[in-house]
């Protein structure tokens, strides 16, 4: 039995719109990604405005097919349709909360509930109640919200990344999609304030190979905060992948107790990934760097890649400016 599977069919609810049923099954890993990607491009390319993915019976989801997902929905919503996620299992749910992604997605219990959400009949992160930040400071030079909201709640825009918002007065919000800070004014005017550490990321992974694929959603997110396109993110993706194999195996001698820190940065300007692993020195000038055939090709779609020496340890550093 293949590890993965997937059926589709067409649905439509009495009084509600048509969707495209995606009942997928088994695990979407290294061994299937490739299956995956074929349905997900087919899905981008067709001409079906929603899609009901039913997960119930998905029992792994790595961090590639959890980006192809990513990039599905938002395909979907820049044509005017929407994609709906079914029957979550705990450990899909897990993943979407420790990612920060169950806002950009809308999830049901039941198919019931996803035609509801697809024909706006029920509340979605597409248009989100957002939550007053009444336990953070408001933004300089900006009012203290009001104790009590206005009398009626109010759609909005984030001045950031566009998605709609649902807002129940004056105040401080944060958007669920980019975290970029709102400032709402009584006319319910928005000024959007992106924070430098909303756009920042640190995590401390293992210094083996197979971890590397884990940044790979991590950077996706990044890359769409800084606006930057699918051929971008490849060659940031592959650049830091060619960096973390030099610091693996050159400077931690694939010992699998060490450990390697990765920060990643974004914001309009574009993003910037460092890699830090101490170990033995890497020493490379920057026209050796290019040469490697970890970053031969992937050195030429970013604009700059660098190693320095801070201390004791090795700092790759990746970077990619907005267009």
């Amino acid at each position: 039995m293949p590890g993965f599977q997937f059926a589709t069919k067409e649905v439509s609810a009495p009084d509600g719109p048509q969707a495209l049923l995606v009942k997928l099954a088994g695990s979407i890993d290294p061994t299937s990604i490739q299956s995956f990607r074929e349905l997900v491009n087919r899905l981008e390319s067709g001409d079906q405005t929603n899609v009901i993915m039913d997960l119930e019976s998905v029992k792994y989801i790595n961090s590639t097919g959890m980006e192809l997902m990513v990039h599905e929905a938002d395909a979907l919503r820049k044509r005017g349709g929407g994609t709906v996620l079914a029957h979550v299992p705990p450990k899909v749910t897990l993943l979407l909360e420790t990612l920060g992604l169950n806002d950009f997605f809308r999830i049901a219990d039941d198919q019931k509930e996803a035609f509801a959400l697809l024909a706006g009949k029920q509340a979605a992160p597409a248009n989100v109640q957002a939550r007053l930040r009444t336990s953070e400071q408001p933004a300089a030079g900006a009012e203290a919200p009001q104790a009590k909201a206005a009398p009626s709640a109010r759609g909005i825009a984030c001045g950031h990344c566009g998605v709609r918002l649902t807002v129940a007065g004056p105040g401080a919000y944060r958007c669920p999609r980019c975290r970029a800070l709102l400032q709402v004014d009584a006319g319910f005017n928005v000024q959007a304030r992106p924070e430098a550490a909303d756009g920042t990321v640190e995590v401390i992974l293992p210094a083996q190979i197979e971890y590397i694929e884990a940044l790979r959603l991590l950077l996706s997110v990044s890359a769409m905060r800084a606006k930057l396109g699918g051929d971008d993110l490849s060659g940031v993706s592959e650049a830091v992948e060619g960096c973390a194999r030099i610091l693996i195996h050159e400077a931690l001698g694939d010992r699998a107790t060490e450990r390697m820190h990765v920060l990643v940065e974004s914001s309009a300007d574009g993003m910037s990934v460092c890699l830090y692993a101490a170990g033995e020195l890497v020493d490379l000038a920057p026209e050796a760097l290019a040469a490697r055939d970890e970053l031969s090709g992937p050195i030429s779609q970013v604009d700059r890649v660098a190693l320095e020496h801070p201390g004791e340890g090795n700092l790759f550093i990746v970077e990619k400016r907005a267009s």
